[in-house]
């Protein structure tokens, strides 16, 4: 299929598929616009409401794991208001069998775009599991507030410089006219693609979650260690539960597993009857697109971001504010 698939997995699929008939084709189109729809509406209202709740708290915005976090979240949105569209017009374009109105430089960009989004996502819970270690070993090293912005924002934008760069080195001309030339995928360089956005950070936070486990389970051993060597004092009331981290990583690898395996081995789906075929990619795409909702519910595992989403309301004025503070001190005062 050529306007429902992944151009990387064969270049065959522009122009050989096998027609299940002609129905079957419009349902799934008209149940991925309605699907990719939902996703759109409900992952931005839930992801610009944390955003916007952890934004305007100084406190929670002031903290690392936080930036990371809000980092994630843009990730999100950056999936409903560009990928997820680009998937609804696709959706649309199949379900009028109208083709010819989308050429193959539209579909490797929503494909590119996918995987740029996906590997920041993935090194992003990567990058929030080395804090949550570094807390769990009270290591914080002594910068000046300079250096410490220039380490941050180097950081953050490491994982999207990477993946911006990463991406064309996939790329490959594909010609399925000959008065017309494109440029898709290529399956090799994919899988080295798909292995470090998504297998590389997944298993490595995995392992760094379980050494921090073990760390944690033994008491801080190392935590007078770093602590004396950074002049910091073992406060472990202040140490973050380890259950956010997991159900972060746990929801990242349960949405790209079933993706995972259809871009390192392509030839799986073809063994599928093509009505088999729709229903096990639309059950894949549907798993994937539940990250942007269920990533931002994990966040209330972490008690500070509870707490400020239970407490915080848009449209009311905090009661502590300095504003409201200067006017209840001048009506007492008058």
């Amino acid at each position: 299929m050529s306007n429902n698939s992944s151009v990387e997995t064969n270049a065959s699929q522009w122009f050989s598929y096998r027609t299940p008939g002609p129905n079957m084709f419009t349902y799934y189109y008209r149940a991925t616009v309605t699907l990719d729809t939902i996703f759109i509406v409900a992952g931005t209202l839930i992801n610009v409401w944390f955003l916007a709740a952890i934004l305007l708290s100084r406190e929670l915005r002031s903290r690392m794991r936080n930036k990371f976090i809000c980092g994630l979240l843009v990730v999100n949105l950056a999936e409903t208001f560009i990928h997820l569209p680009m998937s609804v017009i696709r959706g649309v374009v199949g379900a009028l069998y109208a083709y010819h109105l989308l050429n193959c430089h539209f579909i490797s960009a929503a494909n590119n775009i996918y995987h740029i989004i996906d590997f920041v996502g993935n090194w992003y819970i990567l990058i929030l599991v080395c804090v949550y270690m570094a807390q769990i070993l009270t290591f914080e090293p002594q910068l000046t507030p300079v250096w410490k912005n220039i380490v941050t924002a180097v950081i953050f934008t490491a994982p999207c410089v990477f993946a911006v760069l990463l991406v064309p080195l996939t790329m490959k001309t594909f010609s399925p006219i000959p008065s017309s030339r494109c440029l898709i995928n290529s399956p090799k360089a994919t899988e080295v693609y798909r292995s470090l956005d998504t297998i590389v950070p997944q298993v490595l936070a995995s392992l760094l979650l379980i050494a921090t486990a073990v760390v944690r389970q033994r008491r801080y051993p190392y935590a007078r260690f770093f602590a004396s060597r950074t002049q910091l004092t073992v406060d472990r009331s202040q140490t973050d539960p380890w259950s956010p981290f997991v159900a972060l990583l746990v929801t990242a690898v349960a949405s790209d597993f079933g993706l995972v395996v259809v871009y390192m081995n392509a030839t799986i789906m073809n063994r599928l009857d093509s009505k088999t075929w729709l229903i096990v990619y639309f059950t894949i795409k549907a798993l994937s697109y539940l990250r942007v909702i269920l990533l931002p519910l994990m966040l209330l595992l972490f008690p500070d971001i509870r707490e400020r989403t239970k407490a915080w309301r848009p449209c009311r004025r905090s009661a502590s504010s300095p504003a409201d503070l200067v006017v209840t001190y001048e009506r007492n005062t008058s």
